[in-house]
């Protein structure tokens, strides 16, 4: 069985998201949205390595959180499971099933998980400016020759996603959802001529857009996560374009770009990125779902 790198990137600022706490930190019925796909990601044995890349300013709530829900302890930026589990752990979990924040069949899950962890290499390491600097840092520190790259924001991933990407025999892949809308190409022109009450023509000088040209949205796609990779083409196309001074949002862009094929899977439509506060109550039927809820009211909603 090949084995997998991981690397988890959550180092991002979260400035859309117009909320004090960041997204990844920010609890959806008392769970932070970073520890959602970790409820699925650590049962994957093909994953025997997990690199968490975090922000620097974000270091001290990141191991908070973290050690809420796993029983972990952090040696030099490499996390590992203690041996015995202390009754603090027992007593907070208690304490999320009377409050109805999490419920009794989640508690098995994360005792089970716990156990997992003592076959697993975790460390973690920080982000750069942009994502593209992050990836390449928790890239470094990967000791296996496949990688697979997730993201916080996406809270909705299910174990056979991860297994389906896995098992495909390509090198280089990445998820694509299909585009249910219009999507156009735009183009900005300047000094707007107009005329003022004297009917005298005058220029603004401000930005206007026109719509350019229509995309058919048949041949586009939507990247999603989680992506597979060949470690050596990962860093190879990474330290090119560093060399080059360019900039991606996209591995799989990255890797097309330096002569790579890139074979796409469908992708899950409810592999949604949260990336707008408001998204998560459109949401909160898929956070009932991923949490196996029967139930229609919780008594706190965070």
């Amino acid at each position: 069985m090949e084995k997998y790198s991981l690397i988890y990137v959550m180092a991002g600022k979260s400035s859309r998201f117009k909320e004090k706490i960041q997204k990844q930190f920010y609890k959806v019925y008392g769970i932070p949205l970073f520890i959602y796909p970790l409820l699925k990601i650590f049962f994957i044995k093909e994953i025997d390595e997990i690199i968490f890349v975090i922000n620097k300013e974000h270091e001290k709530i990141f191991y908070k959180e973290l050690k809420k829900f796993f029983f972990i302890k952090i040696q030099d930026k490499q996390i590992s499971l203690k041996k015995n589990i202390s009754l603090k752990y027992f007593i907070f979990i208690f304490l999320l099933i009377l409050k109805n924040l999490i419920r009794p069949k989640l508690i098995k899950k994360l005792i089970k998980i716990n156990k997992i962890i003592l076959n697993k290499n975790i460390f973690v390491t920080f982000g750069g400016e942009i994502r593209q600097e992050s990836i390449y840092n928790g890239l470094n520190k990967a000791s296996n020759s496949k990688i697979l790259i997730y993201e916080s924001s996406r809270p909705f991933i299910s174990e056979s996603d991860f297994i389906k990407i896995i098992e495909d025999p390509f090198d280089n892949i990445t998820y694509g959802d299909k585009i249910n809308f219009t999507v156009l190409i735009k183009e900005e022109r300047k000094n707007e001529i107009k005329e003022d009450k004297n009917n005298n023509l005058i220029k603004e000088n401000k930005k206007i857009f026109f719509i350019k040209s229509i995309l058919d949205r048949e041949s586009l796609i939507n990247i999603q996560l989680p992506q597979n990779f060949k470690k050596e083409n990962l860093i190879f196309a990474h330290q090119k374009a560093k060399e080059e001074k360019r900039i991606f949002t996209d591995d799989s862009s990255l890797l097309f770009y330096y002569g790579y094929d890139v074979k796409i899977l469908e992708g899950n439509p409810e592999n949604i990125k949260i990336t707008y506060k408001h998204e998560i109550k459109n949401y909160k039927y898929l956070f009932k779902k991923y949490l196996n809820w029967k139930f229609s009211k919780i008594k706190k909603y965070i």
